[in-house]
């Protein structure tokens, strides 16, 4: 049996070992990476841009929420 180590596929040799450290001291946390920048914002078509803004939206947190962020959006 070939071990982790011995493969030429990186996935394969970097996996094992990573799966051995999470068990030994758990998952490491690590910051997210933030894609909301406002160029993939200004790129995205309107209904990409709708869905983006459906995911990114917390329901309960914005319930009984007065202000309507649909309100500022125009088009050209």
């Amino acid at each position: 049996m070939v071990t982790a180590i011995q493969t030429e596929n990186p996935t394969w040799r970097n996996d094992y070992p990573m799966g051995a450290f999470e068990l030994r001291d758990g998952v490491p946390k690590v910051k997210g990476v933030n894609t909301e920048t406002p160029d993939a914002i200004a790129a995205m078509s309107p209904d990409w841009l709708l869905d983006y803004m459906g995911i990114r939206l917390n329901g309960p947190k914005a319930d009984g929420d007065v202000q309507h962020p649909m309100s500022n959006i125009t088009t050209p």
